[in-house]
């Protein structure tokens, strides 16, 4: 009777380089593919929230928030790696507009209020009826298709590069 013998080695290098491959490509996809699909994400809900036009008999909607979307704290540390999508309030415009209009991204004493606008816009306020403005919660609403979709998105990109991907 014979003996068949299945000698399989793994070595720690071995085991080392498919770590380093599969980290190197995830850091590709996240700051990539990933990153890109998340401020498309909130783009695209802010586009559609605040349209430039009239939203009111004071404010003009300029459109430009959508155009804010950007991402900062791009951090490779260990096996992890992070960014985080936000509103860049420096890339608004703010102009005083002639008659009984707001101001451009100003407040109501003509001061420049770019900084607070998201988060006004996203969490709301509350005063004057010419400044009342319910929260819109974009932020969360942002998270919640991301949280669905990104990780769905690096799978695919896995996928793309020739690695075997399955869902739990």
């Amino acid at each position: 009777m014979a003996e068949f013998e299945l000698d399989l080695k793994f070595t720690f290098e071995n085991v080392k380089e498919i770590i380093s491959k599969v980290e190197k490509n995830v850091t590709e996809i996240v700051l990539g593919e990933v990153r890109a699909t998340a401020q498309e994400i909130l783009t695209d809900i802010l586009t559609r929230m605040y349209p430039p036009g009239y939203s009111s008999i004071y404010y003009f909607r300029t459109g430009e928030i959508a155009d804010c979307v950007d991402v900062k704290n791009i951090v490779k540390l260990g096996d992890s790696v992070s960014f985080e999508v936000y509103l860049n309030s420096d890339r608004l415009n703010a102009y005083e507009i002639e008659g009984n209009m707001l101001n451009a991204h100003m407040d109501i004493h003509g001061n420049d209020f770019r900084k607070g606008l998201p988060f006004v816009l996203d969490q709301g306020s509350s005063g004057s009826p010419i400044y009342n403005h319910p929260g819109r919660h974009f932020m969360d609403t942002a998270e919640g298709i991301m949280d669905n979709k990104l990780s769905k998105i690096l799978a695919s990109g896995l996928r793309a590069r020739g690695f075997k991907v399955t869902s739990a």
